[in-house]
């Protein structure tokens, strides 16, 4: 015989188990299209556009990256062929070549999540 605190018991984690599949996890996101955004977004990085122009581009791109929006000018970069899932965002390394003016460019190793669900993002690992 099943005692009146385990039937309790057995509601409350019942309820407790149903209230928490409401919620589905983000889905990963698409590797082709997250590598078009980030190159989207570096190559408009590179022609001396702003990141908030990306946010009226087609498609449309929310960026984050404090160097790209203080100023900063990106002579070059390389995208690394090296990537992996950070929850639902896909993990891009990248060399950049910064240009501070004065003939000095310096190099740097950055890493972007970029995520294509429900919106493209590319955001400077950092960056909140």
């Amino acid at each position: 015989m099943i005692g009146r605190n385990n039937v309790y018991m057995a509601a409350a984690f019942a309820a407790t188990v149903l209230i928490g599949c409401g919620d589905q996890p983000p889905k990963p996101a698409d590797a082709t299209q997250a590598h078009v955004a980030l190159k989207t977004a570096l190559d408009a990085w590179q022609r001396g556009e702003k990141p908030a122009a990306l946010s009226d581009a087609d498609p449309r791109i929310q960026v984050s990256d404090h160097q790209w929006g203080s100023g900063a000018k990106l002579a070059r970069y390389e995208i690394d062929a090296r990537e992996r899932f950070v929850g639902a965002d896909l993990r891009c390394s990248v060399r950049l070549w910064i240009d501070r003016g004065a003939g000095k460019t310096i190099r740097e190793v950055v890493d972007y999540n970029v995520g294509t669900n429900p919106v493209l993002t590319v955001v400077r690992a950092g960056d909140r």
